[in-house]
């Protein structure tokens, strides 16, 4: 009974004040107090407090008996009280259900919140490990910068330095050709840069002198090997196509522009890598072509001589009778008259013709022409010209010496006029 008692529902408004009068009543009626010292201030109190009740208002009104009404009201609390006990019994195993889910909720609750507390904690952790990504984000952004800054300086330097497999072999046993002229000027920049004792302006040794690195010293006696090589093929190439200037009815202007010329890189090689063998070429070429311009030339008068014109000889003097001069109508002298080899005639007319073209041996021998001495004096002297203007450019194309500006200038001319 107790439990059910404390279990009980809570009284309303009404039955509290019904409760309270009782009290109040019982105190007044069955009370030690005398009627006299009674404290009726709290009981109008009451009555005023009881009349905004419906019931208690409605009871007053009509007159009933209090003790009927306590009676009564008694018995609505206990079948109340009854009823209440009796549908808390009823339900007493969907309440215990009902506080088992309550229990059963509060443990996932409870299960949640340590969830929730554990993802507020790594949220908090991936948040401090985003802002660590984020900073190490930012530095390595700035050391892959830096690291490609160095990289193309580095791939510079090496460009300039590293020997590819391709421009070994082809220095060393591929054909003397135009690809072979390009590996030559690859390893000529090659061989100046690694020997520059102080740092190259275009920046690309980061400050650095490419001699004093440790890649000059790696690749060094590589490139010794190779120069080695390339000067010696390219001497034996120049001198070999020299030595075919000396061969009889040679085209020395072919010989000098297909394998002279074209691959005049060879000779500055040399120059640059070994100035002993250059010299050795350049005597070389000099000693053929004076020998060969000599026998040519010396060829060349021969045959013009055959078509000489002849206009004195022996017999012919200086001398003449003044009879054979003098005019029948006069006593003086007439020179003009002379007929020997001692008089002009038309031969002053070469000299207009000075810059006419070279008397050519196979033509005049076609027509059967014939000329004075001063028109093959004046086809030698041209074609001796043309020839010497024409060697003074290959020389300055092919050595690549620094000429005269107004001998260079002279011999342009010359060589265009021609």
């Amino acid at each position: 009974d107790g439990a059910a008692a404390a279990a009980a529902p809570p009284l309303g408004p009404a039955e509290r004040q019904g409760a309270t009068l009782e009290a109040e009543l019982d105190a007044l009626v069955f009370g030690e107090e005398a009627v006299g010292e009674a404290d009726f201030g709290g009981i109008v109190d009451d009555l005023e407090r009881f009349q905004q009740d419906s019931l208690v208002r409605k009871a007053l009104i009509e007159g009933i008996d209090l003790r009927q009404y306590r009676e009564s009201v008694e018995q609505d609390l206990h079948e109340a009280e009854t009823a209440t006990v009796e549908t808390y019994v009823g339900e007493s195993e969907r309440v215990e259900e009902l506080y088992a889910r309550l229990q059963g909720c509060d443990a996932v609750l409870a299960e949640m919140q340590e969830l929730l507390l554990g993802f507020q904690a790594d949220l908090g952790g991936i948040s401090s490990e985003i802002t660590h990504l984020r900073q190490e984000s930012v530095a390595m952004d700035v050391k892959l910068r830096n690291r490609r800054e160095v990289e193309e300086h580095l791939k510079a330097f090496l460009e300039k330095v590293v020997l590819p497999p391709d421009l070994a072999t082809a220095i060393t046993d591929g054909n003397i050709n135009a690809a072979y002229i390009d590996y030559i000027m690859a390893l000529d920049d090659k061989i100046a840069y690694v020997s520059q004792r102080q740092p190259p302006a275009d920046g690309t040794s980061m400050g650095l002198a490419p001699a004093r690195t440790a890649v000059a010293s790696e690749v060094g006696p590589n490139l010794t090997k190779l120069r080695q090589r390339a000067v010696q093929r390219s001497r034996e190439y120049l001198l070999g196509s020299i030595n075919k200037l000396r061969q009889p009815r040679t085209n020395v202007h072919i010989i000098q522009q297909e394998e002279l010329l074209r691959y005049g890189p060879l000779y500055q090689f040399l120059r640059n890598n070994n100035p002993d063998i250059a010299d050795e070429v350049r005597s070389s070429y000099i000693e053929t072509m004076s020998r060969v311009v000599s026998s040519l030339f010396r060829a060349y008068l021969q045959s013009l001589l055959r078509f000489e014109l002849d206009i004195a000889n022996r017999n012919d003097t200086i001398v003449v009778e003044e009879a054979a001069v003098r005019s029948v109508f006069s006593t003086k002298v007439d020179l003009s008259k002379r007929s020997d080899a001692f008089v002009l005639g038309e031969r002053d007319q070469i000299l207009a013709q000075v810059e006419a073209t070279p008397i050519l041996v196979h033509v005049a021998a076609a027509e059967g022409r014939r000329f004075p001495f001063e028109a093959i004096l004046r086809s030698v002297l041209k074609h001796l010209c043309d020839s010497f203007t024409s060697e003074f450019l290959f020389c300055i194309d092919f050595f690549g010496e620094a000429p005269d500006p107004a001998a260079a200038a002279a011999a342009a001319q010359q060589g265009g006029g021609a």
